[in-house]
């Protein structure tokens, strides 16, 4: 009942997903604040355990009180990274994409678990302070959608992918989106922005982007008021954060007046990361240092 109260006040504010962006107002302490949004597919195990589990998206989000900027960064899965706090079988620090931090955190029952591990992870790889995390997984991301009505997107070109895991992970099945401007459900549009076999990482990134713009966007519209409660029962187990309800109730009052013009939405392309593959046959995203915070400071300046 907590989480459905707190998603009435931010969806008022400021749309589904961009009620994940600032945090702390200035009269709390701290001008920015910044946000990982993450997105997982949290599985049932044997006897109906929960699995440790990767992150599928990750977006950094900021905002700075002071200035009334901010901006998202959305961050490629494959990128490799220093997991902080964790060993390889050599002793040495973890070198892995920079999804598994989550697992990682989960699996070795380390303090704070999966989401304080990818916190301190993407901190760690882009050189910020990241100050809360906001998880959600997919199941409450196709109901919120479909409590919408759907989110209209432009598909650059026609995506076909033979690959793409069926629902139940039975085996796989055949995807395609035609190009154009076209309403997606909930099933679809998460495999729209899931779908990676049709073009690489950062072209994910960029599908991830156009969505939750989208999504927000549709939330925030008139004709979507009336399923308002179906989407605050959508989200009700499915979005675990470490903001207080104090904040976020907070928060809800500084959105209102929030200059979109003022948000800059950032990614991490082929320029900040180059594909690579290791020994063992892994393809990776190798930082180039500069370029890397060359995106970085795109988003925090």
């Amino acid at each position: 009942m907590r989480l459905v109260w707190i998603a009435t006040v931010l969806i008022w504010a400021g749309g589904l997903f961009w009620f994940f962006a600032p945090t702390v107002p200035r009269f709390l302490g701290g001008d920015r604040v910044t946000v990982l949004l993450l997105g997982v597919d949290q599985r049932t195990g044997p006897g109906g355990n929960r699995e440790p589990t990767r992150t599928d998206v990750m977006t950094l989000i900021t905002y700075d009180f002071a200035t009334g900027r901010g901006g998202t960064l959305a961050i490629p899965r494959d990128l490799y990274v220093t997991i902080p706090g964790v060993k390889d079988s050599q002793g040495r620090d973890l070198q892995d994409r920079i999804n598994t931090a989550y697992f990682w955190g989960s699996a070795r029952g380390l303090p704070g678990g999966g989401p304080a591990l990818a916190k301190a992870t993407v901190g760690r790889a882009l050189g910020v302070a990241v100050d809360h995390y906001a998880r959600v997984d997919f199941a409450g991301f196709v109901k919120a959608v479909d409590a919408v009505g759907g989110v209209e997107v432009d598909v650059p070109r026609r995506l076909v992918d033979t690959q793409f895991p069926k629902d139940d992970d039975s085996g796989v099945q055949t995807i395609v989106f035609e190009a154009g401007r076209q309403r997606l459900d909930g099933r679809r549009a998460l495999q729209y922005v899931r779908t990676r076999n049709v073009d690489d990482d950062f072209g994910r990134n960029a599908r991830q982007q156009q969505v939750l713009q989208a999504l927000r966007q549709k939330a925030l519209s008139v004709e979507a008021i009336p399923q308002l409660p179906t989407l605050f029962a959508a989200l009700g187990d499915s979005l675990h954060t470490d903001v207080s309800t104090v904040t976020f109730a907070r928060l809800a009052l500084a959105l209102r007046n929030a200059d979109s013009g003022q948000i800059v939405n950032g990614r991490i392309d082929e320029n900040a990361a180059r594909q690579t593959t290791l020994p063992d046959g892994a393809q990776v995203l190798i930082p180039s240092p500069d370029e890397l915070q060359r995106a970085v400071r795109g988003v925090f300046n």
